[in-house]
């Protein structure tokens, strides 16, 4: 089974809905701030993304950011993230102390303050003599010149339990001694989780999480930085957590059903997923929403043909059970309503599992010479399904290979190899036959 259909670009905006998605949109403003050629299917909405603009001036420069709050979605794009990326996470990649010092920015979260510890004597994890004691002195003294040391967005505050040691302690005294406090004395156990075991993000995020005065949310955040260093960037579960906003409870959001990656991280292909492991609780969910939607008349929209695709993905309790033969029909639908080559290449997944490789081929062909797809990973990997299914493996493996070229993320690329390797050795083997 091809990736066509684990693709995050089945999340297509309906631009007629008040609907949409906030999330695509965000995706949309950052692929277009980036100099980037938007994904095919979003070529419809394209000229929203670039003309949109709002004036809330607190949260980003960027106009159509500034609508979303998208701090609590993709925070790159965040002034204050991209301070710490800038003046933190790049300069100090190398450093021991790196996720010390992205704790600190956390923290405080206020680039002033972070940018007078860095440049003060001591009160930096990089100086020579740095102690937390430094760290308290240089804020008292920052605070006497009438400066603010830390944000209000975390809300981050002050101990006032009665008997506590610090229960009376300055704010700022008993962030950097207890709070910082307590993950510096534990420094040689934070590199223990990465040097001696498989990194992944929840491990980190449990282990700062686990420290006084450490939320579930300001260690998400902490450990939603850290999947852009070194200790992260390679983790088994970097694209299945993200940080959610304030007030959250839960700190990190589990993004992908347990079912769509194995225990080594690597993604699982549909028809191969557990779908015991399925959230049916969320299911039910959607397909209410789904039927509300045709019930208020909405469903010949973009957004409600997608759903109903989805449906009849999860309605079908073992793969083979799916409705192939709808879910074709409904992406001529979508083709319809917004004529796209990524909706017919999802479509002729559909076509060669309800009638086979061969009628498949035939549409994916007609589609190798559209420019949307030129660099499109997916028009190889699915066009070497269907020459694998049709015996053709040597054209399969050829395909596969010029599939995993493209494809930006590791673990497809690795998946993607094997599938090649597979069918040389199919070729081989039919040869020899």
């Amino acid at each position: 089974m091809p990736l066509a259909f684990n693709s995050v670009s089945r999340a297509v905006i309906d631009p007629s809905s008040r609907y949409c998605s906030k999330i695509i949109l965000i995706y949309l403003r950052k692929t277009f701030l980036e100099g980037k050629t938007p994904p095919p299917q979003y070529a419809p909405v394209w000229p929203l993304i670039e003309a949109k603009t709002w004036t809330l001036d607190h949260l980003t420069d960027d106009p159509v950011l500034k609508a979303t709050r998208f701090t609590n979605l993709i925070r790159e794009l965040d002034r204050v993230t991209i301070w710490i990326n800038d003046n933190i996470r790049v300069p100090y990649a190398d450093h021991e102390h790196l996720w010390f010092m992205i704790a600190i920015g956390r923290l405080f979260n206020w680039p002033p303050t972070l940018e007078m510890l860095i440049n003060t004597q001591g009160a930096w994890p990089s100086h020579p003599g740095f102690s937390l004691e430094n760290v308290t002195a240089a804020l008292e003294k920052w605070k006497a010149a009438g400066n603010k040391s830390e944000t209000g967005a975390f809300m981050t505050r002050a101990e006032n339990q009665p008997g506590k040691l610090w229960s009376d302690w300055p704010k700022h005294k008993y962030l950097s001694e207890i709070v910082l406090g307590g993950l510096w004395k534990e420094r040689d156990l934070f590199q223990h989780l990465f040097r001696y075991q498989q990194p992944k993000v929840v491990r980190a995020w449990e282990w700062i999480k686990g420290h006084y005065g450490w939320g579930a949310f300001l260690s998400g955040q902490v450990t939603t930085d850290l999947r852009h260093t070194r200790y992260l960037d390679q983790a088994a579960d970097r694209a299945s957590w993200a940080a959610l906003g304030p007030g959250s409870t839960k700190g990190l959001n589990l993004l992908h059903a347990a079912a769509r990656i194995d225990v080594a991280g690597d993604p699982v292909l549909l028809l191969e997923q557990d779908r015991s492991l399925w959230d049916r609780l969320q299911i039910r969910r959607g397909l209410r929403a789904r039927r509300k939607a045709y019930d208020l008349g909405g469903g010949g929209s973009f957004y409600t043909l997608q759903a109903t695709i989805i449906a009849c993905h999860t309605r079908a309790e073992t793969a083979a059970e799916t409705d192939w033969s709808r879910i074709a029909a409904v992406y001529l639908e979508l083709a319809a309503l917004v004529p796209s080559p990524v909706i017919e290449l999802n479509r002729a997944v559909a076509v060669g599992m309800a009638e086979g490789p061969k009628a498949a081929l035939m549409i994916v062909d007609g589609l190798r010479m559209q420019p949307a797809l030129k660099t499109y990973h997916l028009l190889p990997s699915v066009r070497g399904d269907l020459l694998d299914k049709l015996g053709r493996h040597d054209e399969a493996r050829a395909e596969f290979e010029a599939a995993a070229a493209l494809a930006g993320n590791k673990r497809e690329q690795l998946l993607l190899k094997r599938r090649a390797a597979r069918a040389a050795a199919a070729a081989v083997s039919s040869v020899a036959m």
